[in-house]
């Protein structure tokens, strides 16, 4: 499965289109390894997909979703909560951006990404 995930990396970031969208078959096969697990994934395929999504398709309440599923398997990794938070931002919502970016500070508290979104939520909504 990780053999996949890396495969679908590889294609995604290639520049190429028609390879990018190949990425997607290798993120959803990696995946299906872990269907009905209850509490575990392949992080690196939920976050390829989910990168996808965001880069490719646009659409980021599906990517949230998947990020959201992530952050429950990997609570304390902070490169999912940080997109996690990014996707928010995109989606319009500030408080669930601050909300995510505190659960950062609270395990990495001088993160430059989340002192970012905090001075950004405190400019839009004062």
């Amino acid at each position: 499965e990780d053999g996949l995930a890396l495969k679908g990396w590889i294609d995604m970031t290639s520049g190429r289109e028609a390879q990018a969208r190949k990425s997607l078959k290798y993120f959803d096969e990696a995946l299906k390894a872990y269907e009905g697990a209850a509490g575990t994934t392949n992080i690196e395929a939920l976050f390829g997909k989910a990168t996808y999504l965001q880069k490719h398709k646009k659409d980021y309440a599906a990517a949230l979703e998947l990020l959201n599923e992530g952050v429950v398997c990997a609570s304390g990794f902070v490169p999912a909560l940080l997109m996690k938070a990014e996707t928010q931002l995109r989606l319009g919502d500030w408080d669930g951006a601050l909300e995510t970016g505190l659960q950062v500070s609270d395990i990495e508290a001088q993160c430059l990404q989340v002192i970012q979104t905090q001075v950004l939520h405190t400019l839009v909504r004062t």
